[in-house]
C-alpha cells in the first residue's frame, strides 16, 4: 500500500472552517490521504467561545493547536501575534511533516501558517472567498496588499481527489 499523503488543514475562524468542513470530510473519508488539522486564532479564544470544541464535536482530531492571538487589534499588537504564530506553525509542521499545507483565507492567522510553512518548504495552496481567477491549478499571487495569499487555487471548490493528484506529482510519485 502507498504511503498515505499527509494534508494539513489551518484554520482559525469560525467562518472559515464552515467553508473547509466538507473538504476536510472528504480528505478524512480519502484511503490515500491523511488529514491533519492545526486549529489557530479565534479557535482557541475564550473570547470567540472556544470554538475548536465543535471541530472536534464534528468528528475531527485537531492534531495541533497554535496560540496566537493577543488581546490587542493594534498594529503592533497583529505584528506581535504573526510573530507568535510564526513560531508556533514552525513547531507544528516540524512536528507533523505534512505534504501540503491548506490554508483558507487572507486573515494574520493564514499569513503566520503560509509564511512558515514557506520557510519550511511546504507547498501552501490556498483558496479566498473572493471570485478566483482562472489558470494552472496553482500559482504564486502577484497582488500586492496585506490580505495576500501565498497561492490561490483556481477552483471555486477544491476536492481530496484533486489534493491528492497535487500532491503525487509535487512528491514524484
Amino acid at each position: 500500500m502507498a504511503k498515505k499523503r499527509k494534508i494539513c488543514v489551518v484554520t482559525g475562524t469560525r467562518a472559515e472552517y464552515g467553508l473547509l468542513y466538507w473538504l476536510m470530510k472528504e480528505i478524512q473519508d480519502d484511503p490515500e490521504l491523511a488529514l491533519q488539522i492545526i486549529a489557530t486564532g479565534m479557535h482557541l479564544s475564550p473570547e470567540f467561545g472556544l470554538t475548536y470544541q465543535k471541530i472536534k464535536e464534528d468528528g475531527f482530531r485537531i492534531d495541533e493547536k497554535v496560540e496566537m492571538l493577543l488581546s490587542s487589534d493594534t498594529p503592533v499588537g497583529i505584528t506581535k501575534s504573526i510573530g507568535l504564530g510564526v513560531i508556533g506553525f514552525a513547531d507544528a509542521l516540524a512536528r507533523l511533516k505534512p505534504d501540503i499545507m491548506l490554508v483558507l483565507g487572507d486573515r494574520y492567522e493564514i499569513f503566520a501558517a503560509a509564511q512558515a510553512a514557506m520557510i519550511a518548504r511546504i507547498p501552501s495552496p490556498t483558496s479566498t472567498a473572493e471570485k478566483l481567477r482562472k489558470g494552472p491549478l496553482m500559482r504564486p499571487c502577484a497582488m500586492p496588499s496585506r490580505r495576500c495569499p501565498i497561492f490561490i487555487l483556481p477552483q471555486r471548490n477544491p476536492t481530496a481527489n484533486g489534493l491528492s493528484k497535487w500532491a503525487k506529482s509535487r512528491s514524484g510519485s
